[in-house]
């Protein structure tokens, strides 16, 4: 769930950049929309240029992640724990039920083709370490004292 975490914010940083956005804005913009909003601002955003192998790499990343199955499950395993299952139910005129199965070495497997996916869609999307750092402290800097980092001075009170 870490990598994903860090891709969805490498996904916001890429789309303030095409944007035009300041970090801050940039975070209070992206920040509350919910994660199916963030690859197609990207993929419209992506669309204005001539980038035409960026937006299958990110498309790729989410198919392979199955994200909503893993995420939006119930976990359901085996007695002897050799299966484990995530069970996604949907409610609405009629109830359904889907389960994602996988073996240890089935979902090591799904694990690692998420990786280089991601690795391969993070390269793409161009997104430096320096970049990601700044978008990431720009908020920060709006935490509460108690947990804003040491180097980071007390914000100024607003009207």
């Amino acid at each position: 769930m870490a990598l994903w975490s860090e891709f969805e914010f490498i996904l916001e940083v890429k789309i303030a950049a095409l944007a035009g956005m300041e970090p801050l804005k940039a975070s209070i913009v992206l920040g509350g929309l919910s994660f199916g909003n963030k690859p197609k601002i990207l993929y419209s955003l992506l669309s204005l240029s001539s980038d035409t192998t960026t937006a299958p790499k990110v498309r790729a990343v989410i198919n392979a992640a199955r994200r909503n199955a893993l995420v939006h499950s119930v976990v359901a395993s085996e007695p002897d724990l050799t299966e484990i299952g995530f069970v996604t139910r949907e409610v609405g005129n009629t109830y359904k039920v889907r389960e994602n199965r996988f073996t240890a070495d089935s979902f090591h497997k799904h694990f690692l083709e998420f990786r280089r996916l991601y690795y391969e869609a993070t390269d793409a999307l161009g997104i430096t370490v320096e970049a990601a750092e700044q978008y990431g402290r720009t908020a920060r800097l709006f935490a509460p004292d108690g947990q804003r980092p040491p180097d980071h001075p007390p914000r100024a009170a607003t009207d």
